[in-house]
């Protein structure tokens, strides 16, 4: 057999194979499809930060205002949530690729600071009260569509702090994520894990995953 037509054949199920594990994937070319476009949406986020920014202490102006901050908090935070899915699944594909990495280290950052921009927003939403808030969404239809988030904020004033204390509770958001990234990268890059052979003669790699999988098993050897 000609060794061209012997490579082909050999090829054959491989590509099958391949193309099997890219449909497999998932696409997050519908998300960007690019690190490139990521970070230019980055930058749009960064730049609607600062402009929110001037919404702090205006909430209450009228209800046009009010308004005009909800809808640009709600672009950014979908903004924000989009780049986050994409950061993070690309990760998951390979979480110890250092360009992920880097992506998903941004994305949590990016959040954090999110966070913080937005710690006035429920405090003074909770000053205004509820009559006030009324009175707007009255005289402006468009407000309707935030009815039911400001309700919420009102229902939990209990557990609300002033503007000074959200926005300390805000501001340590990347600690409150350090414990759960540093066990994903551990986890899933890191550790190097065993391999054993179950009575079966089947070896298998004893991560995370394959241990609650493989405790359940029939086998009493197995399991030990």
């Amino acid at each position: 057999m000609p060794v061209r037509l012997l490579l082909l054949l050999i090829a054959a199920p491989i590509s099958q194979a391949l193309a099997q594990v890219d449909a497999d994937r998932w696409n997050l070319s519908d998300l960007y499809p690019s690190a490139a476009a990521w970070n230019a949406d980055a930058a749009k986020l960064e730049a609607q930060m600062k402009e929110f920014a001037s919404c702090k202490g205006h909430l209450a102006d009228s209800g046009a205002r009010l308004r005009s901050c909800l809808e640009l908090q709600a672009d950014m935070t979908k903004r924000y949530l989009r780049m986050i899915v994409f950061s993070s699944q690309q990760l998951a594909e390979d979480t110890g690729a250092p360009a992920s990495l880097e992506l998903a280290q941004k994305g949590r950052v990016i959040g954090a600071r999110l966070n913080e921009a937005g710690s006035f927003v429920n405090p003074e939403v909770l000053r205004m009260g509820k009559d006030k808030i009324a009175r707007f969404v009255a005289q402006d239809a468009a407000l309707k569509a935030y009815r039911y988030p400001l309700d919420q904020i009102l229902h939990l004033a209990p557990h609300t702090l002033d503007a000074q204390g959200e926005a300390l509770v805000a501001s340590f958001g990347l600690i409150n994520d350090a414990g759960g990234s540093a066990y994903n990268i551990l986890t899933n890059a890191d550790i190097p894990w065993p391999t054993i052979k179950l009575s079966t003669g089947e070896e298998v790699r004893l991560d995370a995953t394959a241990y609650t999988k493989y405790r359940e098993v029939a086998s009493r050897d197995d399991r030990k």
